[in-house]
């Protein structure tokens, strides 16, 4: 794989600096693809609304590899450069939203979020707008830092602030989630005792899914602080490693979310979803049945 120096010295548009690998990235479409494939049939077996956003990131990630695809010896249009950039740098954003409800519902099945720093609502309401803020900064710097002659560099520093901003966020998410499940550990609450293993479960995912998409924010950040002539940007190989391989575990971990065993409706024992009616799971219904009759029994020997 040659790399093309298509950089325009008089305005250092952001661009293709290597023709795009046709087999990695047809390779790389198939794994988003199927992904993308394996979210949706779990989403309409569990009906877990919280993950809907996973779908759309699989998606987005697979859309925007099939346009690496296309500009395979066509690296001089920059609509497929544009499409697949937007499309790769928005998706995690989605996939963390996904996160935020995830998180949230779990809270609310588990303790209402009393021992949480952040009230559920702040996470979806708060963190969420600022993602779409995050969202807007990367779309609008992406677009024209192809296209803006003689202010690509002013709107390259705009798709760097989104990615950083984005990258704090995680870090303010992931202190949330390590916090209010300390103070669970200490404090635990009767719903905690039905639902422990599953909730440890989807805690440790929640924790790998934030660090691999850290981790691939501060790579995609380096990329751009080292600019067009930097390792990265020359390399295409550091390019999936940094991004492709850390979005695909983030995915494949999130399937977790959808039920422990990913039978979903046919056991629903560590399930979350968004409802305010308690928790929903097999063996909190069977413990409440169980107490329901002892409890009757004992009224009928009473009397």
């Amino acid at each position: 794989m040659s790399a093309q120096d298509n950089t325009n010295s008089t305005n250092d548009l952001l661009t293709w600096e290597y023709n795009p690998s046709l087999p990695l990235a047809i390779a790389i479409t198939c794994i988003f693809t199927i992904l993308t494939i394996a979210h949706v049939f779990l989403f309409f077996r569990t009906r877990n609304k919280a993950c809907i956003p996973f779908i759309f990131g699989a998606f987005n990630e697979a859309g925007g590899y099939l346009f690496r695809a296309l500009a395979h010896n066509n690296t001089s249009s920059r609509i497929f450069f544009s499409i697949q950039l937007m499309l790769i740098l928005i998706s995690p954003i989605m996939i963390v939203a996904g996160l935020y409800a995830v998180f949230a519902g779990m809270m609310g099945k588990i303790d209402g979020g009393v021992r949480s720093p952040l009230h559920p609502k702040l996470i979806t309401r708060g963190l969420g707008p600022a993602d779409v803020v995050w969202i807007l900064m990367l779309s609008v710097g992406g677009s024209m830092a192809t296209r803006s002659v003689g202010k690509a560099n002013m709107y390259i520093q705009v798709l760097e602030g989104g990615i950083g901003l984005h990258a704090a966020t995680l870090v303010i998410f992931v202190t949330a989630v390590a916090v209010w499940r300390s103070r669970l550990s200490r404090d635990p609450s009767m719903e905690i005792k039905v639902l422990d293993h599953g909730v440890k479960l989807n805690v440790l995912c929640l924790y790998g899914v934030v660090g691999v998409m850290t981790m691939r924010s501060v790579g995609r950040l380096a990329e751009f602080l080292l600019g067009q002539n930097g390792f990265i940007a020359q390399n295409e190989w550091s390019f999936y490693v940094i991004d492709a391989l850390q979005i695909a575990i983030a995915l494949a971990m999130c399937l977790k979310f959808y039920g422990q065993d990913g039978r979903g409706s046919r056991r629903r024992s560590d399930m979350i979803e968004l409802t305010d009616e308690g928790i929903d799971s097999e063996p909190h219904r069977e413990s409440y049945r169980e107490t329901n009759r002892e409890t009757h029994h004992g009224r009928i020997e009473i009397g």
